[in-house]
């Protein structure tokens, strides 16, 4: 191979990859206002009192020094 190859051949491996990188879906997803389509959230099964006990563990595990 020579120089010019390996330059074209180089050119054209950036040139697909930073298309490849640019590339969106064109799925279109349509969601209805106050129409939650998620798993449902395993603390609102929880009791008020179990429920403020999770949340605060979790807040104090955000909030450690890192």
């Amino acid at each position: 191979m020579t120089i010019k190859n390996v330059t074209l051949t180089a050119a054209a491996v950036v040139l697909a990859t930073g298309l490849a990188g640019c590339w969106d879906s064109t799925e279109v997803v349509v969601h209805n206002p106050g129409e939650y389509k998620g798993e449902p959230d395993p603390l609102l099964a929880q009791s008020s009192s179990a429920r403020s006990e999770t949340l605060t563990q979790r807040f104090q595990l955000g909030q450690v020094d890192r």
